[in-house]
């Protein structure tokens, strides 16, 4: 894995939480509490420039610690001695936001400081205003958030750093007007800050409408080379797609012992339908998607973490950033036609550096799609030529049951 930075002068790289003197001890000791050990690449690398109060692009693999990273950097730029808003962390999905809400209040418990989650349909816009003012942080989504500096348009004065979280997202036609709006609505001096697992060259471009000289730290796409995760494809039937998928599904459960797995698809129809082919064999699962209620989907993803729900059946919702570690098996029943979503749904699988499998389902016009996620990524995807070769290989990734 390469790391490079933009300026040769903000090179520092920390090889321990405890030599970051920076930090207050107060947050080193949330740091250790949550779990966190020794940086990863990532996080030796962003946490210093963020603290230094430098606009940042950072772009590391999924489940390689970028939400530490920010949550740390944050953490590190508030003044607990003042009662006032000093931080948006704004995120593409309820989920996303949630998680992070989660993840920033544990790191950040022994430092008595306040943080609110802003998302539509979980309490009013007036009431979110309410909160935000008595509130160090706000973690929350495009379009409440927008809301609130719509409506209250000093409470953002003292804002002293903007994360966005999967800002290749936030950035596309369905947010980036928002996100404008929201730029435009604080203090120039705003320290922003960008994470994704991928960056188009089209959206680094965008990025110099808004950014200043901000410190580059980027995998180099060719070295994205996922090396914990096994990756398969299997070629089925153009008119016995769906059985012959079915019939994958089953035999992968009746082989091996996976705690918890993913099927993605690519559309709101097709979760409905593989929801009910899953219900008719007999197969407990779950699904996820927009047109769901944020209180329906934290529920089935609260399920899903406990073990209660071992299959979830998701479109891309569910494909960025979601932190589920005992997720051992992603599958696409539909093959994203986009390599950056292939990248997204394979990091559901191997975690910090866990072992991980991916079974792509696919018809034979869609090979070119695979061939183009291959050459992206630098990647074999092995084919399964039978049924029986799944058990295998499962077993040898998982165990057997």
């Amino acid at each position: 894995m390469t790391l490079s930075i933009s300026s040769s002068n903000q090179n520092k790289e920390f090889s321990s939480f405890n030599s970051m003197d920076f930090l207050d001890d107060a947050l080193r000791q949330g740091i250790l509490a949550y779990g966190f050990e020794i940086p990863s690449p990532i996080q030796s690398k962003s946490i210093f420039p963020i603290y230094d109060g430098h606009d940042l692009i950072g772009q590391a693999q999924s489940g390689t610690g970028k939400t530490g990273s920010f949550s740390i950097g944050v953490l590190s730029r508030i003044d607990i001695n003042k009662n006032e808003l000093q931080a948006f962390i704004i995120s593409n999905t309820h989920e996303l936001a949630i998680q992070n809400y989660n993840v920033i209040n544990e790191i950040g418990k022994f430092m008595h400081i306040k943080i609110t989650l802003c998302i539509g349909g979980d309490g009013s816009v007036g009431m979110n205003i309410k909160e935000a003012i008595k509130s160090h942080i706000i973690v929350g989504t495009p379009g409440r958030i927008r809301d609130m500096c719509d409506r209250c348009s000093n409470f953002t004065d003292k804002l002293r750093i903007l994360i966005l979280d999967e800002a290749d997202m936030l950035l596309t036609d369905n947010f980036k007007d928002q996100i404008y709006l929201i730029v435009k609505s604080i203090p120039e001096t705003t320290q922003i800050c960008l994470f994704s697992a991928t960056f188009s060259e089209s959206i680094l471009a965008l990025t110099n409408r808004f950014l200043r000289s901000p410190i580059k730290i980027l995998i180099e796409q060719e070295t994205l080379s996922l090396e914990s995760i096994k990756h398969y494809y299997f070629v089925v039937g153009n008119r016995t797609a769906r059985e012959d998928k079915n019939d994958i599904i089953c035999d992968v459960f009746k082989s091996i012992n996976v705690c918890s797995v993913i099927i993605f698809v690519n559309t709101i129809t097709m979760a409905n339908i593989v929801k009910k082919d899953m219900d008719n064999i007999n197969m407990k699962s779950a699904i996820i998607h927009a047109k769901l209620s944020g209180e329906e989907r934290t529920i089935t993803l609260r399920d899903f973490r406990l073990g209660t729900i071992k299959i979830i059946i998701a479109t891309d919702v569910l494909a960025r950033g979601i932190d589920v570690q005992n997720v051992g098996l992603v599958v696409n029943y539909n093959i994203p036609k986009e390599p950056e979503t292939y990248l997204h749904r394979v990091g559901r699988s191997g975690r910090y550096g866990r072992k991980g499998a991916v079974i792509n389902l696919l018809v034979q016009n869609e090979m070119d799609i695979l061939d183009n996620i291959q050459k992206t990524y630098n990647i074999t995807i092995d084919e399964l030529v039978e049924l029986d070769v799944i058990q295998d290989m499962l077993s040898s990734c998982f165990g057997k049951k």
